[in-house]
């Protein structure tokens, strides 16, 4: 709401456009496509897309809402809600001015960032005749160039594309990563705590489809599982999408925990046939032998074991030894008490094992529609349980 009265008040130019800039400038056209269809699920109809040499520039009339959609779109380095102006020296100058006087206050320090892409702009010129124009009109505001290193300042950035120039009022970072189905493949991901969605959340943003396995305790955990990964069904727009589900009513205890979820997640893996699998592990929060045991077994069965996050920042990771929730539940208890394999080992158990998870996994098919409020799916799929 305080972005779009800001928007409001810039009587310089009522063509706001999105600028977008890909984490590399060979994904121009992948963005480009994702944006598309991205714009297609979301029932956004009214649009068009101008590609410079290294962004997007895109014209909407709901560019406010089309600028969150994308901000949470993977591919993205940088999202800009910017106003354009042609290519006129004086144009450029005054959006400039006119930007830099709503966005930097009285007394702050200041910098002008040209981007010029068109052979008849240079951009230190531009900058230097854009500073020395702020300086000269906004002496009431005491704006201060930027002299000194270290000192936080305000940048005010300005793309001069082909035809056209483009100012941001705002710029933000995207997240990264590549455009989503970018490696064509999918990969088995078992969903089970709050550090395995994480995971999932990272592998979509490296190209692939996640096929998510989800274990649940009961219909609550389920619903809040679902609900956790809309974001990454929302990215697959609208198309028929499959999950599995595996109800398990026994829970970890800080003894066992690390051992179970071995268990657990051996037995799940064992009963897939996906050629890739996401392995939900990291250095900081999982014993060495655990995930030695799980890359073995993985290869051992001709698939690929991927672990996004294995090294990542400690405070980023959960320590699954102190949850006290639900969010990690015993399978192998539930399991051996049915099929009674306690006094069997080896290849004979896992065989056993996963033809039981066959029986038990429940495959849920639905089609994602964004344009509903509320996704009504989770409902569909809570009354199928």
């Amino acid at each position: 709401m305080i972005l779009e009265k800001f928007v409001n008040i810039m009587t310089l130019s009522k063509d706001i456009k999105l600028i977008i800039f890909p984490i590399h400038r060979h994904l121009l056209k992948d963005i480009k496509v994702s944006i598309i269809k991205t714009l297609k699920s979301n029932n956004v109809k009214s649009y068009k897309i101008t590609t410079e040499n290294s962004f997007l520039v895109l014209a909407t009339q709901n560019y406010l809402y089309v600028f969150n959609l994308l901000s949470n779109s993977s591919g993205i380095k940088k999202i800009g809600l910017a106003v354009s102006t042609s290519n006129d020296i004086k144009n450029i100058l005054g959006l400039v001015l006119s930007v830099t006087k709503k966005i930097v206050l009285s007394n702050e320090r200041f910098q002008v960032k040209v981007v010029s892409e068109n052979s008849d702009f240079i951009s230190r010129d531009v900058e230097f005749m854009a500073t020395g124009l702020i300086i000269d009109k906004t002496k009431y505001q005491s704006l201060k160039p930027n002299n000194y290193k270290g000192i936080n300042i305000k940048k005010i950035y300005c793309y001069i594309g082909k035809l056209n120039s483009y100012v941001p009022i705002k710029l933000i970072d995207g997240i990264g990563g590549l455009p989503f189905n970018y490696n064509k493949k999918k990969i088995f991901s078992v969903y089970y705590n709050d550090y395995s969605l994480n995971c999932i959340k990272t592998i979509s943003n490296f190209g692939f489809i996640p096929e998510i396995f989800i274990v649940y305790s009961n219909v609550f955990d389920l619903s809040k599982k679902l609900k956790l990964l809309h974001p990454i069904f929302s990215k697959m727009g609208n198309r028929r999408i499959s999950i599995s589900l595996l109800p398990s009513d026994m829970k970890f205890t800080v003894d066992d925990c690390q051992y179970e979820e071995f268990l657990m997640l051996k037995s799940i893996i064992m009963s897939n046939n996906d050629p890739n699998v996401l392995v939900p592990f990291s250095f900081y929060t999982h014993p060495f032998w655990m995930m030695e045991k799980i890359i073995n077994l993985c290869y051992k069965n001709n698939k690929i074991p991927w672990i996004p996050m294995a090294f990542s920042d400690p405070e980023e990771c959960i320590d699954l030894h102190f949850q006290n929730d639900d969010l990690i539940n015993n399978s192998e208890k539930k399991i051996n008490k049915k099929i009674r394999t306690s006094n069997i080992s080896g290849d004979k158990k896992s065989l056993l094992v996963s033809s039981f998870l066959r029986k038990e996994i429940k495959n849920v098919t639905f089609i994602m529609n964004s344009s509903n409020i509320r996704p009504n799916y989770i409902d569909n799929i809570l009354n199928s349980i």
